[in-house]
C-alpha cells in the first residue's frame, strides 16, 4: 500500500533531505529519480538499486538507499497529499529531474486531495531540496 506519512513534518528532515538519494553530489533522473520510483513501489535488494546508483554514490546498498528514503518520507511527498506514491509524487520528482516544467511537470500527477497542486508550487517544493 501507500507509505503513510506521519503527521507534521520533522524540521531536521525539512533542512537536511535533498534529493540526491544516492548521495553522488548530484540529482539526476535515470540514478535519484529512479531510485525513489522504485523505493515508492516497494522494489527491495538488486531490483531497488541496480544500475541506478551513480559510481561515485555516498549510499550504494539497498538498505542505505532506504533508510534515507524513509527518513525524509514527508519531503517525497511532493503533493502534500499525506502520501507518498509512486505514480504521483515518484513521477513529479522523475519528471522535474528531467526539467520538464509547467502543465508537462504535473500533468495527471498531482492528488485531487494535494495541498501543493500547481506546477510552480510543485517547482518551488523541489528546488528546496537540490543538492
Amino acid at each position: 500500500g501507500p507509505t503513510q506519512i506521519p503527521a507534521g513534518d520533522d524540521l531536521t528532515y525539512r533542512i537536511y533531505f535533498r534529493l540526491d538519494i544516492d548521495g553522488s553530489g548530484e540529482a539526476l533522473p535515470l540514478s535519484d529519480g529512479l531510485l525513489v520510483m522504485r523505493q515508492l513501489f516497494g522494489f527491495v535488494g538488486d531490483s531497488l538499486i541496480n544500475r541506478a546508483v551513480d559510481t561515485n554514490a555516498t549510499r550504494k546498498t539497498d538498505q542505505e538507499i532506504i533508510g534515507y528514503i524513509n527518513d525524509g518520507i514527508a519531503m517525497v511527498d511532493v503533493d502534500g497529499d499525506g502520501e507518498a506514491l509512486p505514480l504521483s509524487d515518484g513521477l513529479l520528482i522523475m519528471r522535474y529531474l528531467f526539467g520538464f516544467e509547467g502543465d508537462a511537470l504535473i500533468n495527471r500527477a498531482v492528488s485531487e486531495t494535494a495541498t501543493r497542486k500547481s506546477a510552480t508550487d510543485i517547482k518551488q517544493y523541489l528546488d528546496q531540496m537540490l543538492p
